[in-house]
């Protein structure tokens, strides 16, 4: 299976893109910083409650939360960017079982 390297999200403050060491990870951009994401975050976060997002980060990795802080980009935005990348995959994942029939 070829890998799309296009990333999920891209809004030039915040990219989310798969991670090509981590067969189903993704690794969040926020500004210069890179972070990665396990398997099931982009679900999990994407699903979290408007307000709640800081909440789950925070015992996830503090530093995103500093990295959000830092490059003054709001925790709504960030929880945009998680969901459009969450879609975006799934429709990644939807047109490549589609090809496969």
């Amino acid at each position: 299976m070829m890998v799309d390297e296009t990333p999920l999200y891209d809004d030039g403050a915040l990219k989310i893109e798969n991670n090509p060491r981590e067969t189903e990870g993704h690794i969040l951009h926020i500004g210069e910083r890179a972070y990665a994401l396990p398997r099931g975050v982009l679900d999990d976060f994407s699903r979290t409650p408007r307000g709640s997002l800081e909440v789950r980060i925070s015992p996830f990795n503090p530093n995103i939360l500093f990295a959000l802080e830092q490059e003054n980009i709001g925790i709504d935005r960030l929880q945009i960017a998680i969901s459009q990348a969450y879609i975006e995959e799934e429709k990644r994942i939807s047109n490549f079982q589609l090809d496969k029939v």
